[in-house]
Order: structure tokens, then C-alpha cells, then sequence
């Protein structure tokens, strides 16, 4: 799954996910960024991803990763990525 976020919006592309109805492809306008940066949390499960841009606008996907483990990559164009905080935990039913 890919995840691009500009200045106007944030588009997510899911057709690595076994997982594509409603399109693998989604795109949401973003409202004008209130700071220089953005904040964005990003909460992962096997079927699930959200995306909470600046604590305003939220982006909820149902995504059904492949079996194995889930990896979350950050990267940058034309300027760079600063991560403030981190947290993994798995779950055990």
C-alpha cells in the first residue's frame, strides 16, 4: 500500500492489498495546512489502516494484508520526513 500526501490532498493506493473494493485507488481533498509541517498518524492493523492528517481530517481503509509481517516505510519528495514519535505492539487474542 502507498500512501501520498501533498499540499491538497492525500491519496492512498491499495492495489498491493488483497483488499481493492471501491476502487484500489482513493484520493481526499485536505483542508490548507495550518503550520509548515504536517502531522500525520498513521495506525495499522492486518485489515484496517488510518491515516489522521494534522488531527483534522481522518482516512479510514480496509486493506487485508498478505500473511507475514507488515512494514511501514516513511520517505520524502523535495523535502524530508521527521518522525517525533513510534510505537509497535502485537496483538494476541
Amino acid at each position: 500500500m502507498t500512501v501520498d500526501l501533498d499540499a491538497t490532498s492525500l491519496t492512498v493506493d491499495r492495489s498491493a492489498t488483497r483488499y481493492r473494493v471501491g476502487g484500489a485507488r482513493r484520493e481526499v481533498p485536505l483542508p490548507a495546512p495550518g503550520a509548515p509541517e504536517r502531522v500525520i498518524e498513521l495506525l495499522v492493523d492486518r485489515s484496517i489502516v488510518e491515516i489522521i492528517v494534522d488531527g483534522t481530517t481522518a482516512f479510514t481503509a480496509r486493506t487485508f494484508f498478505a500473511e507475514g509481517p507488515v512494514s511501514v516505510s516513511l520517505s520524502a519528495r523535495g523535502g524530508e520526513v521527521a518522525v517525533l514519535s513510534g510505537e509497535s505492539s502485537l496483538y494476541s487474542p
